[in-house]
């Protein structure tokens, strides 16, 4: 066809919730939530190139839709009782709602310990622990081979897992113009 036709349809939305009642604790909340509706007419691409730069025809071939749902719920309570430090302990729950993946739902569990220096102006140092676990529902191998793949393919962003990660991030600041951010991260 002459042009693309695309559409989509999106819903997008935040809400932040944040207290502080005294000087020793602090509370946030934030939930975001997206929703994107893929409401392009499907096409016909029964001459297409899939691989390695062979033509091919597979009649009958058309596009398909992909949806997307995203909701994200993040809680973190903040813990000033040392002098010049936070402490951070955070839950989050991702969950998406696909379709066209070989998993059609993915939600990830994480919780986040951090602790943040501020002794002077010119230096912070943060530390950061993450464990995420992600659980994935509604697997189709069907998905997989009508893409051209063979069965037995999984894609790393679709892996149920289980992920430590801890990061350091060192930030120097000599003056009001300059900024050096050092980070390291393991997992």
């Amino acid at each position: 066809r002459a042009t693309a036709q695309a559409e989509v349809k999106g819903v997008n939305g935040m809400l932040n919730y944040s207290s502080r009642p005294n000087q020793y604790f602090g509370f946030d909340m934030r939930y975001r939530f997206n929703d994107h509706k893929d409401k392009t007419p499907a096409w016909d691409y029964s001459y297409n190139v899939r691989f390695d730069g062979v033509p091919e025809y597979l009649p009958g071939s058309e596009s398909e839709e992909f949806d997307v749902r995203t909701n994200t719920f993040e809680a973190t309570g903040s813990f000033n009782f040392i002098p010049d430090v936070t402490l951070k302990a955070s839950y989050i729950f991702d969950d998406v709602k696909r379709t066209g993946r070989a998993f059609s739902n993915m939600t990830d569990y994480t919780f986040r310990l951090a602790a943040d220096t501020y002794g002077n102006q010119y230096v912070m140092l943060r530390g950061v622990y993450e464990r995420t676990k992600r659980v994935g529902d509604g697997f189709s191998e069907a998905s997989i081979e009508e893409g051209g793949a063979q069965g037995g393919l999984r894609f790393y962003d679709e892996s149920d897992m289980v992920r430590d990660k801890g990061t350091a991030i060192l930030s120097i600041t000599p003056n009001d113009k300059m900024q050096l951010n050092l980070s390291y991260a393991g997992g």
